[in-house]
């Protein structure tokens, strides 16, 4: 069923009403969508384009074998023909139509993308921060003027908005500043940071606040704003390290083991001493009255062996 541009209450790719794509109309949000269901729309689809990304990185080693067959089959074919046809390749280029396949956004995930950078929803700063990467324009551009506003709201017990992965994404963006003419963006990613940055961000944001006077206006801005950050970051990062610190001290799975070692391990004594030396005596030192008899000397042998 082929998306219906003027029905809003329909993501494409939903055949059905009831399905996950489909939103319902609401009041209170840009086009009357409900937030919730939008913000479901979004994960999902994030979920199936990493899913995705990452067959399209396992199949990378394939790409470049078939590279090496292919400069071997241009030759192979021009020693033959003496020329080099379209027909010849036309395997490879399909090969090459899918792979660009993988890499798009599925139309549907723009849309529910686009409507929750509208919506300005602090519930979506990761998901929204992923698509930077898409190979989508249009949709960067729509997320790129959204991210700065989203990432300026949040608070520190936002922090769980944002995973390792997302994460990497701000931290590459911030070694990109330089270069990057959306200073707005770079400077909100500084200011999230001081509430809920970690220690993956710390070597980024200290390059940056050490770099010496720079002359580009818009890049002095970033690295002021670095300086800014940085006192924060490492309260943070302190604080993060002394909670997983009291984490691992009240765990007993972390417990040293060697001292728990040392506190089963039994006490060795000096040296080994045969039971038949400790029980027995010489003719002069006992009276004949009181040499054993040949049982009771059987017995204490066997207490003896018995003896750890």
């Amino acid at each position: 069923m082929s998306h219906n541009p003027s029905d809003p209450g329909t993501l494409p790719g939903s055949d059905h009403p009831d399905e996950a794509g489909t939103i319902a109309m609401r009041d209170g949000a840009p086009g009357g969508l409900d937030a919730e269901q939008v913000l479901q729309v979004l994960r999902e689809e994030a979920r199936n384009y990493r899913i995705q990304q990452s067959a399209l990185r396992g199949v990378q080693l394939v790409f470049l074998t078939l590279i090496a067959l292919l400069v071997v089959a241009c030759v192979s074919i021009w020693l033959k023909k003496g020329r080099l046809a379209f027909d010849d390749f036309s395997y490879f280029f399909v090969f090459i139509s899918l792979l660009g396949g993988m890499a798009a956004v599925t139309p549907r995930h723009k849309e529910a993308a686009t409507r929750m950078a509208q919506l300005q929803d602090t519930r979506a700063v990761g998901l929204l921060t992923e698509t930077l990467e898409t190979s989508d324009r249009d949709l960067r551009h729509v997320v790129q003027q959204a991210l700065p506003g989203l990432l300026r709201r949040l608070q520190a017990s936002d922090a769980h908005l944002l995973d390792a992965h997302q994460r990497k994404i701000l931290n590459r963006l911030l070694r990109r500043a330089r270069q990057e003419k959306n200073t707005e963006l770079a400077l909100a990613v500084l200011k999230a940071y001081e509430q809920v940055g970690d220690a993956s961000a710390l070597p980024e944001v200290e390059r940056l606040a050490s770099v010496p006077d720079p002359k580009d206006a818009r890049f002095r801005q970033v690295v002021e704003a670095a300086r800014e950050c940085l006192p924060y970051l490492k309260v943070r990062v302190e604080q993060e390290r002394a909670s997983q610190t009291l984490l691992r001290a009240s765990n007993p799975a972390h417990t040293d083991r060697a001292a728990s070692d040392a506190l089963l391990r039994p006490a060795q004594e000096a040296g080994a001493t045969l039971p038949e030396e400790l029980l027995r005596a010489t003719d002069a030192q006992v009276p004949h009255h009181a040499v054993p008899s040949s049982d009771t000397t059987t017995l204490i042998q066997r207490a003896g062996n018995n003896t750890p």
